[in-house]
């Protein structure tokens, strides 16, 4: 899936995983609207924030995961959340929100050369590419 560059790039990532979890988490819980399946018993602060860490935490792994079987895997495993969230309010701007956050605080907590910020680029356009069609087919 990547070359030398987005390997490197991706396992920086890995090392950073906390890191980027933990921000990832707090953004969401920022931005992102409460979505609950039964609102009127889980649709507290504490709550949204436990879905926005697990929803962060699954972002960065599905992504790492990818990195090792292709991009296929997000593609499928976004079209398959896709049938379970959309019902529930999520939206394409939703994860687009949280491409662009993820990759935003990656940049925010390391420096990147040139060359591992085009790589950096690369793969959330891949990873846009391949999340967008679940949400907007």
């Amino acid at each position: 899936m990547s070359n030398p560059t987005e390997a490197l790039v991706l396992s920086r990532l890995t090392s950073m995983r906390a890191d980027l979890i933990h921000h990832l988490t707090e953004e969401l819980t920022e931005k992102l609207p409460i979505i609950s399946p039964r609102a009127h018993r889980d649709d507290s602060p504490e709550m949204h924030r436990e879905r926005m860490h697990k929803t962060a935490t699954r972002f960065h792994d599905t992504l790492m995961a990818a990195a090792d079987a292709g991009w296929s895997l997000i593609s499928f495993d976004y079209s398959w959340a896709s049938r379970v969230l959309q019902p529930l309010g999520v939206t394409w701007e939703h994860q687009d929100t949280a491409i662009t956050a993820y990759f935003a605080i990656a940049r925010r907590l390391a420096e990147w050369s040139d060359e591992e910020d085009a790589a950096l680029t690369s793969i959330e356009q891949h990873m846009r590419a391949e999340v967008q069609p679940a949400y907007t087919a």
